[in-house]
């Protein structure tokens, strides 16, 4: 969950430490800190809060060509200063930022550093500490770090630092992202790629329960029978390089408007095949079942999967990573596990293939970062082209999530007129128009702000954007919005609505509309706020409706892709009318790289 930045070279590392975490915040923002060496030691300086509030206390002439910073979403321990990477060991020979969280780690104090005086209340300390101890009795930094993750139990990136060797910064990898940037003016270590991009586009990718270093100009990687690794250089793709907000105030808006391009770039990607006809025909033989898997805005386009792969005659079921885990499934070579996850390093997703894998399911990854944990996992990736997405709440991704499915779907049923789908998805991305649901909106930020509750309500296709729809605006707004399945709203739920609560109703199937204008009717009776999401001409002229948005009219299939876009700009909206930050919401963060249970 957290970010790791590490520096060495022939420039300022402070900058970079800088310039990298303020890059890497999404993915936690509790606290932030730097270690570096400034003449003959190691200077610490941490801080709860932003990077920003962290760069408030370091000089601007500051300078070394050696340091390592991290970001923090807190698991163990309070967002405090003492909390706060990176870590010390006892005796100051060791210091140490990790992205992960140690499950063992309280054994470990206890049967292991017994004596031993702490700091903080953190799991990574114990790293520290432990590292020292290892090298005390080995007396080489290698094979302290060898013996130290040898006894550690869960995830762990690290970025180490020892008080006597300014020539290196040591590292370790298990289950938590970590890679290697190579440029002409010093290495990089980093939790993903965007933590060095600004100054390299080559990078190594570090595999799991491998350690080793860097140095100025090299890269020495060791496996976990400590064989000497040779590193693989690799090139970003084009996508992936812009990371500017490109003059919008957030990001997140920045993603909004991006999001017809997205589609496009995504659609196209798949034409002619070229990435589906390049897993094995035999692949998709036999598939009897088909399981889609995610967590957050990644299950809600599963949902949509779902009810994609059923409409051409799978037994097909969308889950929870989470619930997946406990869950009894039937699975085996005959079922196909689709994972859905932006980052590629959601740990119950993870988790969720490993057991997949040992029922001998088929696996298929569906991500939008090609060096990911989930692209080394699944047998195949199926890519989404949507470049890097830094606001904490995922947009555009999702939508790139969904056209990936409905490729999926059609090369399934027909693989010969896949290009008819991707050119329908193109028109759907030039239906949209970002500046006219803007202007729908507007009236619906101070309508959601003054409500006492707010409801989403649709069937079918709908329920599911009526659910993304609410996340959106619990996760960066911090209001109770719920979603139901319209036909379940009797069912006690019409009980919470009255005078003071605003209704969204997606509408946009016509065969089933007028069940939900039934129940627009009942909502109505009771006093409450009517907004109608919809592309249907004789809905939108209801006079009795308050808010209206109007869809574009594309095929009702694709309306996924389009009637969550509204949604996305109205949560925007509401969250920077209400003062909040929309790209960095209060107790989240980008990728949930450790499983729930663990936190604390």
């Amino acid at each position: 969950m957290c970010g790791i930045i590490g520096y060495i070279g022939n420039e300022n590392a402070i900058e970079r430490l800088k310039n990298g975490l303020q890059t890497l915040e999404y993915r936690g923002y509790d606290s932030a800190g730097i270690a570096f060496f400034e003449n003959d030691g190691i200077k610490t300086i941490k801080k709860a809060g932003t990077v920003e509030n962290l760069f408030l206390n370091v000089s601007n002439s500051t300078f070394s060509n050696i340091g390592i910073g991290h970001t923090r979403w807190a698991t163990h321990g309070k967002a405090t200063d003492e909390n706060s990477h990176p870590h010390s060991s006892q005796f100051g020979k060791v210091f140490v930022v990790h992205n992960g969280i140690i499950e063992n780690y309280a054994e470990i104090k206890q049967t292991q550093l017994g004596g031993t005086k702490f700091k903080s209340e953190t799991d990574t300390e114990v790293v520290a500490n432990l590292i020292e101890k290892n090298l005390i009795m080995h007396g080489n930094k290698l094979k302290a770090i060898y013996e130290t993750t040898k006894v550690l139990k869960g995830s762990f990136a690290l970025a180490i630092l020892f008080n006597d060797d300014r020539q290196n910064i040591y590292f370790a990898k298990r289950f938590s992202p970590l890679v290697v940037g190579e440029s002409e003016n010093g290495n990089f270590l980093s939790s993903d790629v965007l933590g060095f991009i600004k100054y390299t586009k080559r990078y190594v990718e570090i595999e799991d329960d491998c350690f080793g270093k860097i140095s100025e100009f090299t890269v020495e990687i060791y496996d976990k029978n400590c064989k000497t690794l040779v590193p693989k250089t690799c090139m970003l793709d084009e996508s992936a390089q812009d990371v500017s907000k490109q003059g919008y105030p957030f990001y997140m808006i920045k993603e909004i408007n991006e999001v017809p391009k997205i589609i496009v770039d995504t659609a196209e990607s798949y034409k002619h095949q070229k990435i589906l006809e390049s897993i094995p025909q035999d692949f998709f033989e036999n598939i009897k079942r088909i399981l889609l898997v995610a967590c957050g805005t990644s299950f809600h386009a599963s949902l949509v999967g779902e009810k994609l792969f059923k409409a051409i005659g799978f037994d097909a079921t969308a889950e929870l990573a989470s619930e997946f885990i406990y869950a009894k499934q039937k699975i085996g070579k005959d079922t196909l596990c689709i994972f859905v996850s932006q980052s590629g390093e959601t740990a119950d997703t993870l988790k969720a293939i490993e057991i997949a894998k040992k029922f001998d399911a088929k696996t298929i990854g569906i991500t939008n970062v090609p060096t990911s944990t989930i692209t080394k996992r699944c047998d195949h990736i199926l890519p989404i082209k949507c470049g890097a997405e830094i606001a904490v709440a995922s947009t555009k991704a999702y939508n790139g999530q969904l056209c990936a499915l409905f490729v999926l779907a059609k090369f399934l049923k027909n693989k010969k007129t896949i290009n008819i789908t991707i050119s329908n998805l193109k028109k759907v991305a030039r239906s949209i128009d970002i500046k006219h649901f803007e202007n729908e909106i507007k009236p619906l930020v101070k309508a959601v702000t003054s409500a006492k509750s707010v409801f989403m309500l649709g069937r079918d296709f709908d329920y599911v954007t009526a659910m993304e729809s609410a996340l959106k605006l619990k996760e960066i707004s911090y209001i109770g919005c719920q979603a139901y399945a319209s036909g379940e709203l009797k069912h006690g739920t019409i009980a919470l609505i009255d005078e003071n609560s605003l209704v969204f109703a997606f509408v946009t199937q016509k065969q089933i509309a007028s069940k939900t204008i039934n129940v627009i009717r009942q909502v109505q009776s009771r006093g409450a706020k009517i907004c109608v999401v919809s592309q249907l001409e004789d809905v939108l002229n209801d006079d009795l409706i308050d808010y209206k948005i109007k869809l574009p009219n594309v095929d009702e299939k694709y309306m996924p892709l389009v009637s969550v876009v509204p949604m996305q700009l109205l949560a925007y909206y509401v969250s920077t009318t209400l003062g909040n930050n929309p790209d960095k919401p209060r107790s989240l963060a980008k990728s949930v790289t450790v499983e729930w249970k663990m936190s604390s």
